[in-house]
């Protein structure tokens, strides 16, 4: 007999799997796919984007109410806090409609200068220059991504019924964490912070960076932006979760 279940995941643009060439080999497609023939889990799976903010905590109000989920699994990520902006500068110091202008072309020069194309300087001088000259900042502070993503926690834990999974971000590339240098310590703060939630409130814990290898070890895994991973570090994940969920539900 196979038991249905609803999950609902809140994530980001690497747990959706928009990236891949098969959104499919996403973790929560790949949990959901596999569950039924490892432990009868028939998973009805959705897939919230979820960045901390102002307003975070209304969207997991929102996806908690149309969904009904039986399982949430929360992947945090830092990238709000983590990387830094020449727009964001400028929309401090000239307002937002020169922000608004510069911003496409920095996208595209983060792409860029993160791909093989990085190893030629004139995909990184430049750059570089910019930030140093103009300045940056990130989106969010690191005090107010954190806060957020406790206020969300603390709501998921009112849910006794629920099974609540933290999936920890996988981090960044080596590359990324030269050109912002405060990222290594912000997202291992996030990890820390996150896993110590995740104890305190007994919510299941998935260390994403560690299935990977760690810093460094993990280069491997991520596409070529430095930022989303690819299908074998999605798979890791699905492996981790799977046997989290058997244990929960499969003799239910």
């Amino acid at each position: 007999m196979t038991t249905a279940l609803r999950m609902l995941v809140l994530g980001h643009s690497d747990s959706d799997g928009t990236r891949l060439a098969d959104p499919a080999d996403s973790w929560p497609q790949v949990v959901a796919r596999e569950m039924p023939a490892v432990a009868g889990l028939s998973i009805e799976l959705t897939h919230r984007i979820l960045f901390p903010g102002g307003r975070a905590l209304a969207r997991v109000e929102s996806a908690l109410a149309t969904s009904t989920p039986d399982i949430v699994a929360v992947a945090p990520f830092s990238y709000s806090a983590s990387f830094e902006f020449v727009s964001v500068r400028l929309r401090e110091a000239l307002g937002e409609r020169m922000a608004r202008m510069i911003l496409p072309a920095e996208r595209v020069a983060a792409r860029w200068s993160s791909s093989a194309a990085r190893v030629h300087a004139a995909a990184v001088v430049p750059r570089r220059v910019a930030r140093r000259v103009i300045g940056t900042r990130p989106n969010l502070s690191v005090a107010a991504a954190l806060q957020s993503y406790a206020e969300v926690f603390q709501r998921l834990a009112r849910e006794e019924e629920i099974q609540v999974i933290v999936v920890s971000s996988a981090g960044f590339s080596l590359y990324h964490e030269r050109m912002n240098p405060r990222m290594k310590a912000i997202t291992a703060r996030f990890a820390v912070e996150h896993r110590r939630a995740a104890e305190e409130y007994r919510f299941d814990w998935v260390a994403f960076d560690e299935l990977l290898g760690g810093r460094g070890a993990k280069e491997p895994y991520f596409l070529t932006d430095g930022v989303h991973t690819d299908e074998a570090g999605q798979r890791l994940v699905a492996d981790a979760m799977i046997p989290l969920l058997a244990r929960r539900w499969g003799d239910s």
